[in-house]
């Protein structure tokens, strides 16, 4: 394993961990700490089979980002302008069509 992949495999192993601790107590949060672990054990499975890259562990690191923003909303911890940035947008997201029909 080179130097930047397994500064890499440090970095995303101690944000798991921070993570860990941080939302080990707060209700509503269990289901982030059970993704955490799933990740870890991607990562440890990809490392006994050396299969690690670099630019993969970086997508990891965002992807756990993205994840812990969406178990905050679900859980009710964001502030209200976040929560209702986001109920925007996935309303948005989710809201019909206007496209016209011949593009549909």
């Amino acid at each position: 394993m080179n130097k930047k992949i397994k500064k890499e495999l440090i970095n995303t192993l101690r944000l798991i961990d921070d993570k860990c601790s941080e939302y080990k107590d707060i209700k509503g949060m269990e289901g982030f700490i059970t993704k955490l672990a799933e990740i870890r054990a991607n990562i440890c499975l990809r490392q006994a089979g050396d299969e690690l890259y670099e630019e993969w562990l970086v997508a990891v690191c965002s992807d756990i980002r993205r994840y812990e923003h969406q178990y905050k909303y679900e859980a009710g911890l964001l502030s209200p302008e976040e929560t209702a940035a986001v109920k925007q947008f996935r309303d948005f997201m989710l809201g019909p069509c206007d496209l016209p029909e011949w593009v549909k």
